[in-house]
């Protein structure tokens, strides 16, 4: 098994490998793994109640969101078709050919694997954008809601994003239909060592939702991203903010805090590469993990319009010379 994150590769591994016995007393009666050559003490743990709910974006999160990860109807077809029915149920965000998904079946490089969950809109979201994230799905996905498109994305490792606002009504039930095509190793895309004959070093492949898919509700004006840099020299911090729709009384404040206390507090405009001074830093190291709180608001005629809660590191890699001469790897000088 390929893998495709540090954080995710305990998941990847027990996903694969996993004996069917001894396995269904930990299980809820719709779920039962699909067989596997090597049975572990986390694997009869999972259930589709507790599958990877754990807030899946720790360096930019929001207090609202809906995680949707589960059970999820499946179909497997021809690339070119539509099911007219569906194969039965498979747990999300494990791969199609993985024994923990349920399924633990092999695609060809011209068949796609389909989605669909029925999922409510909370009523509290009225008037808010609503925002359906996938952490990854290997290789093109394609959502619809309810019959209508609401886009396609190319990629297996990267997370991304469909703004369903128009097509979703807050307090309302909603069918999302998903088609995920991996043609593995029929192709150019990125695939590490996945292919569809696994042997000596090559991996089996895992194809479709791989990691979380969840919903999140923001402002019309919100925060889509941020970048930033550390400079321990400088003992300076630069964040350069992505606002989605910007108006002319937007502002950002700025919120660092360091072991209980708030060090940092300033406002800045979207437009501005924020800066600003960390005094003495505890730097971080292996040894002393130190990190430094962020909270970034948005705010609109001074009333806050959304807030992400974040978390930073003061640290430098670099290259030195040694004293003979030779390049090194340099933590904090």
């Amino acid at each position: 098994y390929r893998m495709k994150s540090p954080i995710f590769f305990l998941a990847a591994i027990l996903s694969l490998f996993v004996l069917t016995n001894g396995c269904s007393d930990a299980k809820s009666p719709e779920y039962t793994p699909a067989e596997g050559p090597l049975y572990t003490q986390w694997a009869a743990g999972v259930v589709p109640a507790t599958a990877w709910q754990e807030y899946p974006r720790p360096q930019m999160v929001r207090e609202e969101w809906l995680n949707l990860n589960g059970m999820w109807d499946y179909a497997i077809v021809s690339n070119d078709d539509t099911p007219e029915s569906y194969d039965g149920q498979i747990l999300v965000p494990f791969p199609v050919e993985s024994s923990l998904s349920g399924v633990g079946k092999r695609l060809d490089s011209n068949q796609a694997i389909w989605y669909r969950k029925e999922i409510g809109i909370p009523a509290g979201w009225s008037g808010k954008k609503t925002l359906l994230h996938i952490e990854a799905s290997d290789w093109e996905t394609s959502l619809w809601v309810d019959g209508q498109l609401a886009g396609t994305h190319r990629g297996g490792y990267d997370p991304f994003t469909f703004d369903i606002t128009d097509l979703v009504q807050a307090g309302a039930a909603h069918t999302l239909t998903l088609k995920v095509w991996d043609p593995t190793d029929d192709g150019y895309q990125p695939r590490g060592k996945q292919v569809r004959d696994p042997r000596g070093i090559w991996y089996t492949p895992s194809s479709g939702i791989w990691q979380t898919i969840w919903l999140e509700p923001v402002s019309e004006s919100y925060i889509k991203n941020f970048y930033l840099t550390t400079d321990i020299d400088e003992g300076k911090v630069w964040i350069r903010p992505d606002i989605e729709n910007t108006g002319p009384d937007t502002e950002i404040e700025l919120s660092v805090t360091g072991n209980g206390r708030q060090l940092v507090l300033s406002t800045f405009v979207p437009e501005e590469i924020m800066e600003i001074s960390i005094p003495d830093a505890e730097l971080w190291s292996p040894d002393h993990p130190h990190l430094y709180g962020l909270r970034m608001r948005l705010m609109e005629n001074g009333e806050v319009t959304d807030q992400v809660d974040s978390y930073f590191g003061m640290r430098k890699i670099s290259i030195v010379k040694d004293k003979q001469g030779y390049n090194r790897l340099a933590l904090n000088n």
